[in-house]
């Protein structure tokens, strides 16, 4: 009886404690499948210039993969800078992660600011801190650890398209 005690209190924290595996690039990345309209100025005219953070690493949020994330989102959606000298640059700091240690839900809350700057001017189009929470429940994955990999991804997939849609609001001819 000890033995079937001792398996099923493994089992369950096994399904509320864990370590996660590192965020995927790919699901934190907005899909190509998105509806947004750019102002025809940032087609094909933004460089990505600095992606950083605060001098902490989140967890399982690398800056680095945050990084190619958000370049993808950008490339997905055209508004990528390449063979010609860009016209506006972006930079983005990875702020905080609010993450949780165990639960059923796991739910993270990534803070992130943007910063787009027209290069012609050096004025600031865009300089906003996003928060997107996302959660990730029992019926997504069983597993906590996979949980919180998919809170992660969700997360900072939100605040790209939060961001995306800042973008895609912005008309740089009434500026």
């Amino acid at each position: 009886m000890k033995q079937i005690r001792f398996i099923f209190i493994l089992l369950a924290s096994g399904l509320l404690f864990g370590c996660a595996s590192p965020a995927n690039v790919d699901e934190m990345a907005a899909k190509e499948t998105t509806t947004m309209v750019f102002d025809e100025s940032f087609k094909k005219s933004i460089k990505l210039e600095k992606v950083g953070n605060i001098g902490v690493q989140y967890g399982l949020i690398k800056t680095e993969d945050f990084e190619l994330a958000l370049f993808k989102s950008l490339k997905n959606l055209d508004l990528i800078a390449i063979n010609k000298a860009p016209d506006y640059e972006l930079s983005a700091q990875f702020m905080d992660a609010e993450q949780p240690i165990f639960g059923a839900d796991f739910e993270v809350n990534s803070k992130i600011k943007y910063v787009l700057i027209e290069n012609k001017t050096q004025k600031v189009l865009i300089k906003k801190v996003i928060s997107a929470p996302y959660t990730a429940t029992m019926s997504d994955a069983l597993i906590a650890a996979t949980r919180l990999r998919l809170a992660n991804e969700g997360s900072v997939r939100m605040n790209i398209m939060s961001f995306l849609e800042t973008l895609s609001a912005l008309d740089t001819k009434a500026e």
